[in-house]
């Protein structure tokens, strides 16, 4: 019910009712749920614009990925039906990426590719990333991976298979 500045202003009762601490244990000025969502709408409106770049029929082997499932669940309720489903590496969403017949794009959320990853593809773009300094997803960056190596649809897919295999989704 109010804004960042206010909770600020207000950070001795927030903190008196255990509101400013986080998951890691320490004191920040805002509380983590709020800090957490409040730049959602700015990385989907990014991911979405990013998006908008590509031809249709880069669209059409475009795959959207996010470091986690929140960035996902973000995506997914800003922009719906205005760009495919996006999906996560980790948690159910593992279980919820589709099979596409090629895959030679990928609309990454998340921390700068490593090297590994960035291999695979011909071109990495760093698009944007989001600014507002009230969110946890301050600084997360939103990349255009382009062209994919041959063989990378088969390679991601195994890779997939293996971590749900060994439960590996968290």
């Amino acid at each position: 019910m109010q804004s960042p500045e206010q909770i600020i202003n207000q950070k001795e009762t927030y903190q008196t009712m255990g509101l400013l601490t986080w998951e890691d244990g320490k004191i920040h000025s805002l509380p983590q749920d709020f800090a957490d969502m409040i730049g959602w709408k700015e990385m989907a409106e990014k991911a979405l614009k990013a998006y908008n770049t590509l031809s249709l029929e880069e669209k059409r082997k475009t795959l959207v990925l996010t470091e986690n499932y929140g960035q996902a669940g973000a995506l997914n309720f800003y922009n719906r039906k205005q760009m495919p489903e996006t999906f996560a590496f980790n948690t159910d969403y593992i279980y919820w990426i589709p099979r596409l017949p090629e895959i030679r794009n990928i609309l990454w959320v998340g921390p700068n590719p490593t090297h590994d990853i960035s291999s695979l593809f011909n071109k990495i773009e760093r698009i944007d990333t989001v600014e507002n300094p009230y969110t946890r997803e301050k600084g997360t960056e939103i990349y255009l991976l382009l062209n994919a190596n041959d063989g990378f649809t088969t390679l991601f897919y195994e890779t997939i298979d293996k971590r749900k295999h060994f439960f590996d989704i968290f």
